[in-house]
């Protein structure tokens, strides 16, 4: 009897503690992240456009991701039906300290960027027609 009364208060307490596994405390606007699943026809093309971005290739286990400040992009093989432009998540967007230098590495590795007549923002076309915001700030 004593043994199920452990079990239960075990169970119990096993519900009501915090997960270990929680998300990064948010930023000043409130905001957090932890990872976004991305199905891909091609999970090398994906690894070389987000290196090109400044993320790093990692797994975890049959799991392939690439690590950036603060989020895991979790790529997985399938087929792709389009881009990400005029879906439920139209694009994403990352801002960079040194915006002229990550241009010039875009544009050696032949990735299309758009952009207006304004210098800090634009956006940048990935593999499977991932839309990619950009804007710059020196202050990061």
């Amino acid at each position: 009897m004593k043994s199920k009364i452990a079990s239960v208060f075990l169970l119990v307490a096993a519900f009501t503690l915090p997960a270990a596994g929680q998300l990064a405390a948010p930023n000043a606007a409130g905001v957090t992240l932890g990872h976004i699943h991305l199905y891909v026809s091609d999970v090398a093309a994906q690894q070389k456009f987000w290196a090109t971005m400044g993320g790093v290739a990692t797994a975890n286990q049959r799991l392939q991701m690439i690590q950036l400040p603060g989020v895991f992009i979790l790529l997985r093989q399938g087929e792709t039906k389009g881009g990400t432009v005029g879906s439920i998540v139209n694009h994403l967007g990352f801002v960079w300290k040194d915006l002229p230098e990550a241009k010039a590495k875009w544009q050696a590795a032949g990735y299309k960027i758009e952009q207006n007549n304004d210098p800090n923002h634009g956006y940048i076309l990935g593999p499977d027609g991932i839309r990619l915001e950009f804007s710059g700030d020196p202050s990061l």
